[in-house]
């Protein structure tokens, strides 16, 4: 996993979301995620993005880990109503491109995911490589959202 987010990546990661590209291994034990994130709001991962491996212990056996980037909001994020609609938006808009989740007024964290299954990865001759190149694809995507979605809080 270090080596598909290492240096080239996490500069791109840092350029384009101008953040802290904090390597999260310690959120593998609690949250179940290897990730490098950065923080959008001016309170503490109110809304944030992260970028690596989603649902590392997986519930069952046919279940796979995913990885690619989220764009999250937490249930205490005075802008959480426009940034939901936001992301109901994006989702609506991109159909298979981007995944909601929980994307409702509730105490729960809203997010939606650019991201493919670890096992499509697998099978490649250069998994790392492969890997790599859609870490980049997905860097991309999300700046493709800042810029048609510009009244997001994108800065702290």
């Amino acid at each position: 996993m270090e080596a598909t987010l290492n240096e080239d990546v996490n500069k791109e990661f840092k350029k384009a979301f101008i953040g802290s590209g904090q390597d999260s291994l310690y959120q593998w034990k609690s949250q179940n995620r290897y990730i490098i994130n950065t923080n959008f709001s001016s309170r503490t991962m109110d809304f944030w993005c992260g970028l690596g491996y989603f649902n590392l212990n997986p519930d069952s056996l046919t279940e796979h880990p995913y990885l690619g980037i989220c764009l999250e909001v937490s249930p205490g994020c005075v802008k959480r109503p426009e940034i939901i609609e936001t992301m109901k938006k994006i989702v609506n808009e991109t159909s298979t491109k981007w995944t909601p989740c929980n994307l409702n007024l509730t105490k729960d964290w809203s997010s939606i995911f650019y991201c493919k299954s670890l096992q499509e990865f697998i099978s490649e001759e250069n998994h790392v490589c492969s890997i790599k190149k859609y870490f980049f694809e997905s860097i991309k995507a999300l700046e493709e959202v800042q810029k048609n979605y510009l009244h997001l809080p994108w800065k702290p």
